[in-house]
């Protein structure tokens, strides 16, 4: 999902009644309000990726100093950071997570330098669960968020295919 469908999707998957129905998220440019600063809904696997814009100031993603973010724009809208949120999923994954910002693992994405992905899952135990990826830009739909994504979901595929 982009900006609101970003957050729709993290709705989803933290919410009890549809988590269960929910293979993976991609947002774009969209995270949850300040008082969702929750992990998955159920006790399935659910895969994240986060494509955010440092400098979005309509849903700023934060730089891990603090746990929520407040829009630009004068609404008062306040949204949960973007290293927070992944944070929490990852550790939900079982991942080891710590405290520094950017998470401590590089995600690389073939052939896609627009953007910097870290994890704070370790990437030799498989495809990492909770991947927050960071551009220069602004509030924009870019072209390459769905490649990013679809890489990602990729990546978990192919590993689900070898289990």
């Amino acid at each position: 999902g982009y900006s609101m469908g970003g957050m729709f999707a993290w709705s989803l998957a933290q919410d009890p009644r549809s988590a269960p129905l929910i293979a993976g998220i991609g947002a774009a440019q969209g995270l949850p309000m300040h008082d969702h600063l929750v992990g998955k809904g159920d006790s399935s696997s659910i895969p994240a990726i986060g494509i955010y814009g440092d400098d979005d100031c309509s849903v700023p993603p934060g730089d891990g100093t603090s746990a929520f973010t407040e829009s630009c724009q004068g609404t008062g809208y306040h949204y949960v950071d973007a290293f927070h949120q992944h944070k929490v999923w990852a550790q939900e994954h079982g991942c080891t997570v710590g405290d520094t910002h950017p998470a401590r693992f590089e995600y690389r994405i073939e052939g896609r330098d627009e953007v910097e992905c870290a994890s704070h899952c370790d990437p030799t135990a498989g495809p990492p669960m909770s991947v927050d990826c960071r551009s220069d830009d602004e509030h924009g739909k870019e072209p390459w968020h769905l490649d990013i994504a679809l890489k990602f979901f990729e990546h978990h595929w192919a590993a689900l295919q070898q289990s």
